[in-house]
C-alpha cells in the first residue's frame, strides 16, 4: 500500500512539474513575441533578419524560435540563418532584402566572454546589410546571470554597429525565477547602462545620438574650389567650402574632427602585381572613418576595388570640361575663301570687258573700272539704247544682286571675325592638335560613356595620357602650354583667373564638356554616420546654403573685381582692334588702287584723243 501511495505521489509530482515546465516554457514564448511585437511597431522595418546561436543545443529554443518567426512573419518578411551551422565565408547577398532589423537570438548557460562576444559582433557584422545603418536586437537567455556586458558592446561598435539593444532573461541565481534587464550602450561615452524591463520601454529610435565630442578620423584632400590646402606660417590650413561643410558636422553632430591632410591624393590605385592601395582602401580598412571631400563616384572604383564603401548621398554634378592653353593662331590678312571671291571677280570682269569689245560697245562706258563698279553696285553708266548692251547690262546687274552683297559680306565677316587665339570647335580639332590630352586616372569612365569622344580616339589612334593627380597635368599646361587637361570646369576657371600674364589669361576653357556621376564623400560602408551626415547635406543643399557659400568662396580667391573687368575689357579691345586694322586697310588699299586706275585711264584716254 505504502509502495502504490509512493508511486501515485511521485507521478503526481512529475505531471506537476511537468505542466509547470510547459507554462513556464509558454509564457517565455509569449514574453518575447510580446517584445518583437512592440520592437517591429516602434521601428517599422522593412524587414526582419533572425540570426540563431545556440550553445545548450537542448532543444527547447525550437518553441521560443518557432513563436519568434511566426510573430515577424506576420508584419514583415523574415529571413532566418543559424549561425551555429554556416560556415564562416557565408555570407548573404547584398541586395537581399534591407535587413535594417536584426534580431539575435544567444541562447547559453552563461554571459559571452571577450571571445563570444566578438563572434556574436562578427555574426553581426557578417549577415547585415552592408549600406544600411541596422537596428541590433540581441535576446540574450542564459542560464546565470551576467554581470557584464560591456565587452560584447565594445566588440560591436568595433564593427560600427551603433544600435544595439540586449534584453538579457536569465534565471536568478539560488532560485526558480528568471529576470529580464534591458542594456543599452553609449560608444560616444563608453558607457553602459542598465534597466528592468517594464511596459514602458524605450525601444529604437531614429535619432542620432550626441557625439560627445567623439574623434572623428577624416581623409581631406585638394580638390579646388571645393577644397584647397595651402601653407601658412602656422602650418597647413584646410580653406573651401568642403571645409565649411565639415565644420558644421561637427558642430550639429558634436563630433571632435581630425582632419588628415594628403596633399598628393590618390583615391584609388591597382599596382602591377595586383595589390591595390589609395585613400578608399585606407577607408575600408578602417584607418580613416571617410573622406570629406566631395568626390564624383566613379565607377571603376566601385567595380574593381575590393573594399566595403560607401558614397553618400549626391547634392550636385560637376562639368568636365577640357581645358587648354591659349595659343596665339596664324595670322592671315584676308581669308581663302576672299581671295578666290577676288579673282573670280577679276575672271567675271574680264569677261564682260571682252563681250563690250568683240560687240564694239562704246569704251567710254564699257570700260574695266566701270564694269567692277555695276557688278559692286556702286556706279551705273547711263542708261543703253541698243539691245545687246541691254542684254549685258541686264547680266551684270542680275549678277550684282548676288555678288556685291556676298562680296562685302565675306570681307566684312571674315576681318571681324577674332582669329587671334586657336579655336577647338569640336573633339576633332583637338585630337588633331599637337596637344597631349592628360586625365586624371580614375576618370575615364566618363570618356566611355560619351560615344562620340571614344569613337574619335579610337580613329585617330591618339593615346590619353593618365595621372595620378590633376595638379601634374596643370602644372605641364601653365609651364609648358603643351597639354590638355579634362577636369572640373569650376577648378579650370579658378585657375585662369589666378594666373593671369600680361593682362591675359593663360588658359581657357573648351566646350566640349561631359557631366561627371554625381557627387559625394565616401564613408565605410553602414557607416552609423552617414544617414545623419546625409540628412545635413541634404538640408544645406535644398535651403540654397551650401550654393552660396560657393559663390562667395570664389569671390574671395578670385582676384579683385576692378582688375577682372579691366582684364575683361582689354580682351574686348583686343578682340576688335585687329580686325578693325584690317578692315581700314583693305578699303584704303581698294580705294588707292581705284583712284590711280581712273588717273591711268584719264591719262590714256586723252592719248588716244
Amino acid at each position: 500500500m505504502w509502495r502504490c501511495l509512493f508511486w501515485i505521489i511521485t507521478l503526481s509530482c512529475l505531471i506537476e512539474s511537468q505542466s509547470r515546465l510547459l507554462l513556464s516554457n509558454q509564457l517565455r514564448e509569449d514574453f518575447f513575441a510580446d517584445i518583437l511585437s512592440k520592437v517591429l511597431q516602434t521601428s517599422r522595418p522593412k524587414d526582419v533578419l533572425l540570426i540563431l546561436r545556440d550553445s545548450l543545443l537542448d532543444g527547447q529554443m525550437n518553441d521560443i524560435l518557432g513563436k519568434i518567426a511566426a510573430t515577424t512573419t506576420q508584419r514583415v518578411p523574415t529571413l532566418y540563418v543559424n549561425a551555429d551551422r554556416m560556415e564562416p565565408e557565408f555570407r548573404v547577398s547584398s541586395w537581399a532584402m534591407s535587413r535594417d532589423l536584426v534580431v539575435y537570438i544567444y541562447v547559453s548557460g552563461r554571459g559571452p566572454d571577450i571571445v563570444e562576444g566578438e563572434l556574436v559582433a562578427e555574426d553581426t557584422k557578417r549577415f547585415i546589410h552592408n549600406r544600411s545603418r541596422s537596428k541590433v536586437l540581441v535576446l540574450m537567455i542564459l542560464r546565470r546571470p551576467c554581470h557584464d556586458l560591456t565587452k560584447l558592446f565594445r566588440a560591436m561598435w568595433s564593427k560600427k554597429i551603433l544600435d544595439v539593444i540586449v534584453v538579457e532573461y536569465s534565471k536568478l541565481e539560488y532560485s526558480d525565477k528568471w529576470s529580464t534587464i534591458i542594456h543599452r550602450y553609449n560608444p560616444f561615452k563608453d558607457s553602459h547602462t542598465e534597466e528592468p524591463y517594464s511596459a514602458d520601454v524605450a525601444w529604437f529610435t531614429e535619432d542620432f545620438p550626441n557625439m560627445q565630442g567623439y574623434p572623428l578620423i577624416y581623409a581631406f584632400t585638394r580638390r579646388p574650389p571645393n577644397s584647397d590646402i595651402v601653407s601658412t606660417s602656422n602650418g597647413q590650413e584646410l580653406k573651401g567650402v568642403d571645409k565649411i561643410l565639415n565644420e558644421i558636422l561637427a558642430d550639429k553632430m558634436n563630433f571632435t574632427g581630425i582632419p588628415k591632410i594628403i596633399t598628393q591624393p590618390i583615391y584609388f590605385q591597382i599596382m602591377p602585381n595586383g595589390s591595390q592601395h589609395g585613400i578608399v582602401i585606407d577607408i575600408s580598412s578602417g584607418k580613416y572613418d571617410a573622406l570629406l571631400t566631395f568626390l564624383p563616384m566613379w565607377g571603376n572604383i566601385y567595380n574593381n576595388a575590393q573594399c566595403d564603401i560607401q558614397f553618400s548621398n549626391p547634392i550636385h554634378i560637376e562639368n568636365w570640361c577640357f581645358a587648354v592653353p591659349k595659343l596665339l593662331a596664324k595670322q592671315n590678312f584676308i581669308s581663302d575663301t576672299a581671295i578666290r571671291v577676288l579673282l573670280m571677280s577679276i575672271l567675271i570682269v574680264g569677261i564682260f570687258w571682252l563681250c563690250s569689245r568683240f560687240m564694239k560697245f562704246n569704251p567710254n562706258r564699257w570700260h574695266s573700272l566701270r564694269i567692277v563698279g555695276m557688278m559692286l553696285a556702286t556706279s551705273f553708266p547711263s542708261a543703253p539704247t541698243k539691245l545687246h548692251e541691254r542684254i549685258i547690262f541686264f547680266s551684270i546687274v542680275v549678277i550684282s544682286t548676288y555678288y556685291s552683297s556676298m562680296f562685302f559680306a565675306e570681307l566684312t565677316s571674315t576681318n571681324f571675325k577674332s582669329n587671334r587665339y586657336i579655336q577647338f570647335n569640336n573633339l576633332l580639332d583637338l585630337i588633331n592638335s599637337d596637344l597631349t590630352l592628360m586625365i586624371q586616372e580614375n576618370v575615364p569612365d566618363v570618356i566611355k560613356i560619351n560615344n562620340v569622344f571614344e569613337n574619335y580616339i579610337r580613329k585617330s589612334g591618339k593615346k590619353i595620357l593618365k595621372v595620378s593627380s590633376t595638379d601634374i597635368c596643370l602644372k605641364d599646361l601653365l609651364m609648358y602650354q603643351n597639354v590638355s587637361c579634362f577636369m572640373d570646369e569650376n577648378w579650370a576657371e579658378l585657375i585662369a583667373i589666378n594666373n593671369i600674364r600680361n593682362g591675359e589669361t593663360v588658359i581657357t576653357m573648351t566646350k566640349l564638356c561631359c557631366l561627371s556621376p554625381p557627387v559625394g564623400t565616401i564613408f565605410l560602408g553602414g557607416s552609423p554616420y552617414i544617414k545623419r551626415v546625409n540628412d545635413l547635406f541634404l538640408m544645406l543643399a535644398s535651403g540654397g546654403i551650401r550654393d552660396k557659400w560657393h559663390r562667395e568662396y570664389l569671390r574671395n580667391e578670385t582676384r579683385k573685381s576692378f582688375q577682372l573687368k579691366q582684364d575683361h575689357v582689354n580682351f574686348k579691345y583686343i578682340s576688335v582692334f585687329y580686325p578693325a586694322i584690317y578692315v581700314l586697310i583693305t578699303g584704303y588699299s581698294v580705294s588707292a588702287f581705284i583712284f590711280i586706275g581712273e588717273l591711268i585711264w584719264k591719262r590714256f584716254y586723252v592719248n588716244l584723243i
